[in-house]
């Protein structure tokens, strides 16, 4: 018998939101990322690496990890 997987609901972010977490990623704003991200788990009830993979640019489907990456930032998410 094979055991069921847990079903896990993305947040539905808005897309200011989005943009938001794209932008803090962007820019490297650790300390506000990390911040806004807190406040998203609490109104969503989720977990940061649910909020982060919901955080796609829906016009170029670029992530959270894209948009460090192309802006140089080496370090955690």
């Amino acid at each position: 018998m094979n055991a069921a997987l847990p079903y896990i609901i993305m947040p539905n972010l808005t897309e200011d939101e989005i943009d938001d977490v794209l932008y803090l990623a962007q820019t490297n704003e650790h300390a506000e990322l990390d911040e806004f991200l807190s406040e998203l788990v609490k109104r969503y009830e989720c977990s940061k690496a649910d909020v982060i993979q919901a955080a796609v640019d829906p016009e170029r489907g670029n992530t959270t990890l894209h948009v460090a990456a192309a802006n140089g930032h080496i370090g955690r998410l």
